[in-house]
């Protein structure tokens, strides 16, 4: 199925900005927006405030993400050092 022109558009856009709203963060992140405020209450994305906006940086999502990442190495290298060695 072709691209319209304007999802290419909005595609691009998403890249360039700098800070998203909530809705927007949890989209990218493919979280509800529930999930999404849990993890600001848990410290593990900030949030700005600018009046009644809240806004997340970009730069904030994919450091996030990288941690998810750095986690679950981490976790599979304990998993396997933990393995019984079947003989």
């Amino acid at each position: 199925m072709p691209l319209h022109a304007s999802t290419v558009r909005d595609q691009h856009q998403m890249t360039d900005r700098l800070a998203y709203r909530v809705k927007e963060a949890a989209e990218s992140l493919a979280i509800s927006r529930s999930r999404f405020y849990e993890l600001v209450a848990a410290g593990e994305i900030r949030v700005l405030k600018d009046g009644s906006r809240t806004l997340v940086r970009r730069s904030e999502l994919v450091a996030y993400l990288d941690r998810l990442e750095e986690a679950g190495d981490t976790l599979k290298r304990r998993t396997r050092r933990r393995s019984p060695s079947r003989s």
